[in-house]
């Protein structure tokens, strides 16, 4: 007697959720109705679902910092955002950005460790260092001028200072800041005192604010362009070619 056995196959499939090994989040709370970032290169353009969906792919973008949603449906990933220097924001009537306010850091969690946003040397999966907004820091010559009441037996001083001046531009999102300990330069510092007084009285003057007579002038027209810039009157800086007649005189405007 011939048994037969029926064996049924199960045609259903055994699906296996790949659990990711970085997970990133960032408070994207900074919304600017009607405005989108200018970005020259976006990251990505993609057609989403929703607002949440845009979301979700900007946080899991390493080097997404913000995103441009239009007519809910067209989510532009930005590489900036509106703290990085330099940026724009440009009207845009059916769009809204989205990213992080300042003070909002991003996090990631890899393997079940949370990484320092800090670390540019193992970034390791999660790279969430490139989310951080570094401080920048520049340098530039900046012109100031003080009048000051004078002390007793003048009758007034101006004092002019060429200075090099930090700039900087603030860290956003646990960026470095590397500005903070740099200070002022003075280049040059002039003080302007009208009195009538002997060439020893002047010396004596000088030397109780620190300086000397025309200290560490060269005559070159940049100081003497400077000189013409702050002073009221015509003045002989005492820079001559060898003959009295040759001696220089500056008229200012």
């Amino acid at each position: 007697m011939l048994i037969f056995t029926l064996i049924l196959l199960s045609t259903q499939q055994i699906t296996c959720l790949e659990v990711p090994r970085a997970n990133r989040a960032a408070p994207l709370e900074d919304i600017i109705q009607g405005s989108i970032l200018h970005q020259e290169t976006p990251l990505e353009t993609k057609q989403v679902r929703n607002q949440r969906h845009c979301t979700h792919l900007c946080y899991q973008t390493a080097n997404c910092r913000s995103y441009n949603l239009c007519g809910g449906k067209i989510c532009q990933l930005n590489k900036e955002d509106r703290f990085v220097n330099k940026t724009q924001m440009n009207v845009s009537e059916h769009c809204f950005y989205a990213g992080m306010k300042q003070n909002d850091q991003p996090k990631c969690e890899q393997k079940g460790k949370y990484q320092p946003i800090t670390d540019d040397i193992t970034p390791g999966l999660c790279m969430i260092n490139n989310k951080r907004v570094d401080a920048e820091c520049s340098r530039a010559t900046v012109e100031e001028t003080y009048k000051e009441v004078a002390g007793a037996g003048f009758e007034y001083s101006k004092q002019w200072m060429k200075i090099s001046r930090i700039y900087s531009w603030p860290a956003a999102h646990g960026g470095k800041d590397s500005c903070s300990t740099q200070t002022d330069i003075v280049l040059e510092n002039y003080i302007w005192i009208r009195n009538t007084q002997s060439y020893d009285e002047y010396i004596a003057q000088c030397a109780t604010k620190g300086g000397k007579i025309f200290g560490d002038f060269d005559g070159t027209q940049d100081q003497i362009d400077f000189f013409a810039k702050h002073m009221p009157t015509r003045f002989f800086v005492g820079a001559k070619k060898g003959k009295v007649e040759d001696a220089v005189y500056v008229e200012s405007e």
